[in-house]
């Protein structure tokens, strides 16, 4: 299944993506006053915002850090896409990652999968 159903395919970067203070891109820091999830999250929304029907697949394949900002950031991001009445995927989140959902029962609020691929196919 090709990726041309998506809005955007995010892969985030190494570095500890949403831990506050550490890289958010390949080769980018935060480097202004606020935290990276909140710099992420507006980058995330722009995605959002310029299409009518988001489809958002974020893969969590090189995070091996979740930061507690970085969860409320997502939870927005949740609902500036159920808004659009778009859908959000995340896939490949490390097992302790995971608890980190499953603890906050965040696991019942987004469709998590094993791996891209099979979020891809569950866009339908």
């Amino acid at each position: 299944m090709g990726r041309d159903k998506f809005s955007s395919w995010i892969q985030m970067p190494r570095n500890n993506w949403f831990s506050e203070g550490r890289g958010i891109g390949n080769s980018r820091t935060c480097f202004d006053l606020r935290p990276c999830s909140v710099v992420v999250g507006e980058e995330i929304s722009q995605i959002i915002e310029q299409q009518d029907d988001p489809r958002v697949l974020i893969s969590f394949s090189n995070v091996r850090h979740l930061s507690s900002a970085a969860l409320g950031t997502l939870i927005t991001i949740n609902n500036k896409i159920k808004n659009k009445g778009g859908k959000l995927r995340l896939s490949d989140i490390d097992p302790q990652i995971y608890e980190v959902f499953v603890i906050t029962r965040l696991n019942q609020l987004f469709q998590i999968h094993e791996t891209a691929d099979e979020a891809m196919a569950s866009f339908g």
